[in-house]
């Protein structure tokens, strides 16, 4: 074992590269010592042809070739080199602080990096470096940590030209230069990398690796998501469950073998199990096979929308619906008597934050004539509805046929770079920028439509609820009358003050239940 080796500590980030006992001293009597730095990043792929084990060596030839002795090297394996803080680094700042304040007798001769890219990706990174621990503190202009008494020397194998010699402006101009490559280097790597996910992603390919969404599988040869069957049988159990059942979360998730809820959550909101992948907040269509209709998908978020909204237990039709036509407070049911009656809010002084006019006038209405009112109110639109409404084409056929389309225009795309790549005519590009604009445009169209599916959604299912609506009404419970007021009804507003009472029925998505030539 080697002189340096017994007075230097060693640990994952140290390894002492050259130990010859051949001992450099100052007439100070301080150990004189060369340290060497060789980093990888976690964009490995991108690092390919220069991995440690070639750094490694390219730094033994070097020192063998300077004659250099008693090297130290420090190494960071998988870190960034967009910032300076980094273990194996900041062993090499600790050994120049000790030695500047006197705590070391160890003195760093030379600091070797195979590249600057190696040191560092990014210029001002760099330049700071050199500032703060490379240069004599009377030459740092820049660096409020500085306190060398020396010029360390700096190599940088990959480029012999340069230093950081104060008379040599060349080589200091050539380490501004090489050090705004090197960042430049990684911004192309960067922008190149997010091109391919962001292609992967257009060509209906998900990133692969790390989390796969519940129901799928991926498979490296195809590059896209395959269907676990029993899995899928689980997401579509969870859908019915939760729709048809009303299930809540927890209890699905303990009658199907989840850890809880949450899981069962995630799935009931994840859009990839109808065919669709996310990138950077935008949605693409996915060649995978979906596992649920959109029609099931959008009621479930329906479900989801109508237990988020927190409404007190109540054996009254409308409450949470009825408003004040002259104040704008909310109005509630108030036993009066043997009966009971509809009461502003603003005329009940037991909750002040809801008065909106503690002066207001409005009557106070018996609640069978208002809902028998309201009632009568739905049953007409129902019949209106019915009488009226315009059939068109589902909007899930829309999106349907619009991802079909597009999968023809992916797949003839292939088609086109396999050609081109065979035979090589420039005319090809030209087709081949045309269709992936329309591709584009596609995508764009796809996600227009798929923010109207849940208005689509809403709009189905009040057609379905005001069918038939006067004749199935009396054999409905309380609770199923209440969800067909909450799910059309909007508001009703009720006025009096003037002494002619009137009630208004605000309906959810009225604007597509009636054809204009039925509105009043």
């Amino acid at each position: 074992m080697g002189w340096l080796r017994n007075n230097f500590e060693i640990d994952k980030w140290t390894e002492i590269l050259i130990d010859n006992d051949k001992i450099e001293s100052d007439n100070d009597g301080n150990y004189l010592i060369n340290v060497a730095y060789r980093r990888v990043s976690t964009d490995k792929q991108a690092e390919e042809g220069y991995g440690l084990d070639v750094q490694r060596n390219d730094i033994i030839r070097h020192c063998e070739y300077a004659q250099l002795n008693n090297c130290i090297l420090f190494t960071d394996d998988g870190v960034t080199g967009t910032t300076m803080d980094r273990p194996g680094l900041n062993h090499f700042i600790e050994l120049v602080e000790r030695f500047n304040q006197g705590r070391s007798k160890f003195k760093i001769n030379s600091f070797i990096v195979p590249r600057i890219d190696r040191l560092s990706r990014s210029l001002l990174g760099t330049l700071q470096f050199i500032q703060d621990y490379i240069v004599e503190s009377k030459d740092s202009k820049n660096s409020m940590v500085n306190t060398n008494t020396y010029d360390i020397n700096f190599i940088s194998i990959g480029e012999p030209f340069v230093s950081v010699d104060r008379k040599n402006p060349t080589s200091k101009l050539m380490l501004v230069l090489f050090a705004g490559l090197a960042e430049y280097d990684r911004d192309q790597i960067v922008l190149k990398m997010q091109r391919g996910r962001e292609e992967r992603i257009k060509s209906g390919k998900p990133m692969g690796g790390g989390n796969q969404p519940f129901g799928y599988k991926y498979n490296r040869e195809t590059g896209n998501y395959d269907v676990v069957p029993e899995e899928k049988e689980k997401v579509q159990e969870i859908f019915r469950l939760y729709v048809e059942e009303k299930m809540p979360p927890a209890k699905i998730a303990d009658l199907l073998g989840f850890k809880g809820e949450r899981i069962v959550v995630q799935i009931l909101k994840r859009r990839t199990s109808l065919g669709y992948l996310t990138f950077k907040g935008k949605e693409y269509a996915g060649n995978h096979e979906p596992l649920i209709s959109e029609k099931i998908f959008y009621e479930a978020q329906e479900e989801m929308q109508r237990r988020s909204i927190v409404h007190t237990k109540s054996q009254y039709l409308l409450s949470g619906l009825l408003v004040c036509g002259d104040c704008g407070a909310k109005m509630r049911y108030q036993k009066w008597g043997k009966s009971v009656k509809i009461v502003c809010y603003s005329q009940q002084k037991t909750k002040k934050y809801l008065i909106k006019d503690p002066d207001c006038q409005n009557l106070k209405y018996y609640a069978d004539d208002i809902e028998e009112a309201v009632i009568g109110e739905l049953f007409r639109v129902a019949y209106l509805n019915n009488k009226s409404v315009k059939h068109t084409v589902s909007q899930y056929e829309v999106v349907e046929n619009l991802k079909l389309n597009l999968r023809r225009k992916q797949d003839e795309i292939k088609r086109l770079y396999n050609v081109y790549a065979e035979k090589g005519n420039e005319q090809l590009l030209e087709v081949i920028t045309e269709r992936e604009k329309e591709i584009e445009r596609l995508q764009q169209t796809i996600e227009d439509e798929n923010k109207k599916s849940s208005i689509t959604y809403r709009l189905e299912r009040s057609r379905e609820l005001l069918r038939d609506l006067e004749n199935s009404w009396s054999g409905m419970t309380m609770e199923d009358k209440k969800s067909i007021c909450n799910h059309i009804i909007d508001q009703i507003i009720i006025s009096g003050a003037s002494g002619k009472p009137s009630i208004t029925v605000k309906f959810n998505l009225q604007e597509f239940l009636l054809d204009e030539s039925t509105k009043a």
